[in-house]
């Protein structure tokens, strides 16, 4: 259906629900794949497309480390790990074919989801990903989803999307699903969380990632750089997501094949990272109390147990 008969019909609504994930990537993801009748669990889906193992930090360890990476090959090749092909419509605040992609992004969205099938999007009611699963035409307004929940809105306007203080824009056409074997979509992943622990992401260049980002986030701390909602959101999303990690390892242990051992241990070792990064957070609780982050004392141990998480991961990349 395109926009002509779209807008005969005005209103399309799909039934989706946010994920849940401090990931907003993957938050919504699962959404989507939840209505396609995908029922893998989040420990899996964060797992396979490399989200558990993820770390981005930059000097003022602000909250868009959650989301450095490069959105329109790491998506992709994340997505191609659960299975899916995908299109990523991305266009910068400074691309000369922005308002071109804005209409084919709205013309997409809204063939999309006539043929049932929602979409993901950057900065719907939020800076972070959500999921579109609705349009009324009539009024000018998608249905989204967010990681608020509830307490996020339940529509917004047309003209919102790609929209904010650094204009962006990212919408995600998930694909079709294809046949892959799940060792070898296993040992993929693991590959890239090796990858993604020892190397130095030339697209991010105000942004350390893997290992080197645990010691960028303890300078901060050390230094007083921090900024006190990226170090308390950070450290929810992080901790989140080594807690999926270890329990993705953990699975795949159970599974018998080989190496079984290894990614036993490699589970349990994460399974420190984890119980670190949540004492952090519950040092550095979310929404944040500025005093924490003010207290030399609150610093001086956060670095401690950032530099324990460091330790363990290390150990369980060598594992890997």
């Amino acid at each position: 259906m395109g926009l002509a008969e779209a807008r005969r019909s005005a209103l399309i609504h799909l039934p989706v629900q946010f994920g849940s994930n401090w990931t907003s990537l993957m938050g919504a993801v699962e959404g989507v794949l939840r209505a396609s009748g995908d029922e893998r669990d989040t420990d899996e889906l964060m797992g396979l497309s490399g989200f558990a193992f993820r770390l981005a930090a930059r000097p003022d360890v602000s909250p868009d480390s959650v989301n450095a990476l490069h959105w329109a090959v790491d998506i992709p090749a994340a997505l191609a790990r659960l299975g899916y092909s995908c299109e990523v419509l991305y266009a910068g605040p400074d691309d000369p074919l922005r308002q071109f992609r804005l209409t084919v992004a709205h013309s997409r969205i809204v063939e999309q989801l006539a043929a049932g099938r929602p979409v993901v999007a950057w900065r719907i009611g939020m800076p972070e990903f959500g999921v579109i699963h609705g349009v009324d035409l009539a009024e000018g307004t998608y249905a989204v989803s967010t990681a608020l929940g509830e307490r996020g809105p339940s529509t917004i306007p047309l003209a919102r999307l790609g929209s904010g203080e650094v204009p962006v824009l990212c919408v995600i056409f998930l694909g079709e699903r294809y046949p892959l074997s799940e060792e070898e979509v296993a040992r993929a992943a693991l590959r890239f969380a090796v990858r993604h622990a020892n190397g130095k992401d030339p697209d991010l260049k105000s942004f350390d990632t893997g290992l080197a980002a645990y010691e960028t986030w303890i300078a901060s701390l050390r230094e007083g750089t921090a900024d006190p909602f990226g170090n308390a959101y950070c450290a929810q999303v992080f901790a989140h997501a080594r807690g999926c990690a270890a329990r993705f390892l953990s699975r795949l242990a159970g599974k018998g094949w080989r190496n079984a051992q290894t990614l036993a241990l490699a589970a349990g070792r994460y399974s420190k990272v984890t119980e670190c990064l949540e004492e952090f957070t519950e040092l550095f609780s979310f929404p944040p109390d500025p005093a924490a982050l003010a207290s030399a004392s609150n610093r001086q141990k956060g670095a401690s147990l950032l530099r324990s998480a460091l330790y363990y991961e290390r150990v369980a990349v060598a594992t890997l």
